[in-house]
């Protein structure tokens, strides 16, 4: 569905907006960012066809209607880098992000992972499985060519 979206609920419309600009997200991440009644807010979208749910491997996903075939890892990790990033007051650019600091880094996806390299240069890394539990601050680590070389060598 394309043009406006009417709602009775502010939270509806950042859900959609959310789902719209990231693309399929896990109900686990959107309740991060928009609180305990998004389930809710999703059931009144789902009624009014703005949205579906679709599950994968487990996971649901909710998105806008046909929204064809997507990566269920890829995305369920750029969902949750993308909220904890909102949930720091930083944005998302599509390839690139906005710190809350206002510098700006470009994202990769690498299976289960998002690196980033910053205006410097400098390299980090989040895994989906830290993406999942902890803010971002608390997800960010140093890429170093110690652990690049680990991942190279399979050590």
């Amino acid at each position: 569905m394309g043009g406006y979206v009417y709602s009775y609920s502010e939270r509806q419309l950042l859900i959609y907006n959310f789902i719209k600009k990231i693309g399929p997200s896990p109900e686990a991440v959107l309740e991060v960012l928009f609180g305990l009644q998004t389930a809710n807010a999703l059931h009144r979208l789902k009624q009014s066809g703005y949205l579906q749910k679709t599950e994968v491997s487990g996971t649901d996903f909710w998105h806008q209607p046909n929204y064809g075939y997507f990566d269920a890892v890829e995305q369920e990790t750029m969902a949750w880098f993308v909220v904890r990033l909102e949930e720091a007051g930083g944005k998302y650019e599509g390839e690139y992000g906005t710190s809350p600091k206002g510098n700006r880094f470009l994202l990769r996806y690498a299976p289960g992972c998002i690196h980033i390299t910053d205006e410097e240069n400098r390299k980090f890394v989040t895994q989906l499985e830290d993406l999942q539990r902890f803010k971002l601050a608390e997800c960010l680590k140093w890429k170093t060519l110690k652990t690049l070389d680990k991942k190279w060598k399979g050590s």
